[in-house]
């Protein structure tokens, strides 16, 4: 029951958020919309933050996907590329898209960001880098990048995807397409072994 009840709270803050981004989680809330009393709520997650990191985790967790990753029938670039546009905003995404992107800055970073905010966003950047080290850690087991380098090489590319992101979230940042395909190629083509000299 206990799994079942944390996913219940999961649940609640996650439609909370999807209504609006800026929620602040607040344990009222969240417990009205599980259906769950406030004390509750407070025995699976004692603390805001904590409830945050789980609501980022749930979300990111079931966002990103490994694909093909392991197929190795599939060239490695592909694969990995296939795997980081997850982290980013489609090409022509839908205005609705993007505002939900800006929102969530903006709720983060913004005059209104709280510190609780950042420190869920740092959450999510962790578990960004994580993923990101699995699928160059499954690379590096078939020789395509250097496993002892997984580490730095998955910072390199987040680091890339956050530019690549704020181009697609900003009209006045977008990127032609083919300029774009060219840039992406070569931060993937900066990790793959095959590419080095």
């Amino acid at each position: 029951m206990s799994n079942e009840r944390r996913s219940q709270i999961i649940t609640a803050a996650r439609e909370l958020l999807a209504i609006n981004p800026r929620d602040t989680l607040a344990v009222r809330s969240v417990a009205e919309r599980a259906g769950i009393g406030k004390s509750t709520l407070r025995h699976y997650f004692p603390t805001q933050q904590e409830l945050r990191e789980a609501v980022l985790a749930s979300s990111f967790g079931s966002s990103l996907s490994d694909l093909r990753i392991a197929d190795r029938s599939v060239p490695a670039g592909e694969r990995l590329r296939e795997c980081l546009e997850q982290l980013i905003p489609p090409m022509h995404a839908e205005a609705g898209t993007v505002d939900g992107w800006l929102d969530v800055l903006t709720a983060t970073f913004g005059s209104t960001g709280s510190g609780e905010a950042r420190l869920a966003w740092a959450s999510h950047v962790l578990h960004a880098r994580t993923r990101v080290t699995s699928w160059l850690t499954t690379l590096a087991e078939e020789g395509a990048v250097a496993g002892e380098r997984a580490g730095f090489q998955a910072q390199y590319l987040l680091t890339f995807m956050d530019g690549l992101a704020i181009s697609r979230i900003l009209p006045v940042a977008h990127l032609e397409p083919h300029v774009e395909d060219a840039l992406f190629q070569s931060a993937i083509d900066a990790v793959l072994l095959k590419h080095r000299d």
